[in-house]
């Protein structure tokens, strides 16, 4: 992960906003690696094409196609598209945002491609399965301007939505086209209707340089290099949503977050996870004093429903007092509750009773309805798809 010196000082922008605006940037800013070569189990492969020359998985010609599987399975291709060094761009960044800071070790000699797509075992392409990489497009927008903004940078979102769109008219337009295909399965549902031909080398790579335009990085033009993914699927399986995984996950989050903090519109809990305010008067150290156990395992503070277990295998003490003080102080109100603790000391475990009293506190609610109706609004909502 790179960071670097983010000041956003808008007096316009609420404290929320400014916090999910700081982060959204540092996403961004977060590449993913591309997968090395060779084969990583029995039901995965991977490639690397650089030459004109060089094969496609899918092609009936390429070692892959010699590979014995079972006739009920199938191979589903997703591409890396580029393969650059991190320690180049990396030292730009650091320009750009005059910062003396230093990548975390070994992740300079890693590699972060433009974007990534999945083809079916014919190598069809498969419908939204085009992913930019947000590292790539940041990288454009610190090229294309002298001093980056951090407004610029922001918007990701809204940028990868257009350039996936030209993307799709694009490929529409360039790749091979003989008829439209009526899905059948929900594997075909996936295919791109105008494009049923074989996705060939030659379309590759001028999709690679027409990415390169739209994300202002032409330099990345002269190492065109690709990295084919190999996956064996079971042939009841439809293909999953993406193989390849080239940014953060919080991105479509942090969008809706920031959303909501303009509408003034956050929970109560993510105004807490989000705040710097910390009331340090309010903590309590248990390791000092004893009142805080003693009053948690009052009898009325224990839960009324718990997980089934074996009868040696209870909650231990701190778990216990977990679960009593998060239904004690968080029951009734919004807000966090945090658990912390090493590794495997049983942080999940809790979890199960938090979630099993949960059941039966809703059970005794709904238990004082007379009728099952009872529960329901009275006003009733007709919805029609015509």
């Amino acid at each position: 992960m790179l960071t670097v010196p983010i000041k956003i000082q808008d007096e316009s922008v609420n404290h929320y906003e400014q916090v999910l605006k700081y982060w959204s940037v540092i996403e961004t800013l977060n590449p993913q690696s591309v997968p090395k070569s060779g084969m990583l189990d029995d039901h995965a492969r991977l490639y690397v094409i650089k030459d004109e020359k060089d094969l496609l998985p899918w092609q009936g010609e390429h070692k892959h196609q010699s590979i014995a599987v079972n006739e009920r399975n199938k191979w589903v291709y997703t591409v890396y598209a580029g393969n650059s060094l991190l320690e180049d761009s990396f030292a730009m960044i650091m320009k750009t945002f005059k910062s003396r800071a230093k990548p975390h070790a070994g992740v300079s000699k890693e590699t972060f491609s433009l974007f990534s797509f999945s083809v079916d075992h014919f190598g069809r392409l498969l419908s939204d399965s085009i992913v930019i990489s947000s590292y790539a497009w940041a990288l454009g927008v610190i090229e294309t301007y002298s001093e980056a903004s951090y407004e610029r940078l922001d918007g990701f979102h809204d940028a990868e939505d257009a350039i996936a769109r030209e993307l799709k008219d694009f490929i529409c337009a360039t790749f091979s086209a003989t008829s439209l295909v009526t899905p059948e399965t929900n594997s075909e549902r996936r295919l791109v209707p105008e494009v049923v031909e074989p996705v060939t080398l030659t379309q590759l790579f001028s999709l690679y340089d027409f990415v390169c335009d739209k994300l202002s990085l032409p330099r990345l033009k002269e190492d065109r290099t690709l990295t084919v993914r190999a996956q064996l699927l079971s042939e009841e399986s439809s293909y999953p949503e993406s193989f390849g995984i080239l940014n953060s996950f919080f991105i479509d989050d942090l969008v809706r977050l920031q959303e909501e903090a303009v509408a003034h519109n956050l929970s109560e809990a993510a105004k807490q996870f989000l705040s710097d305010e910390i009331n340090y008067d309010e903590r309590v150290d248990v390791r000092q004093t004893n009142s805080a156990f003693i009053d948690a395992f009052a009898p009325v503070h224990f839960p009324r429903g718990c997980w089934p277990n074996k009868g040696s295998h209870p909650l231990v003490f701190s778990q216990q007092f977990a679960v009593n003080s998060f239904f004690k102080e968080r029951l009734a109100i919004d807000g966090l509750f945090s658990v912390n603790g090493p590794p495997g000391t049983g942080k999940t475990t809790l979890l199960r009773d938090v979630i099993a009293n949960i059941i039966v506190e809703r059970a005794c609610c709904l238990a004082e309805f007379k009728t099952p109706g009872d529960a329901f609004n009275r006003t009733l909502v007709k919805k029609s798809d015509g």
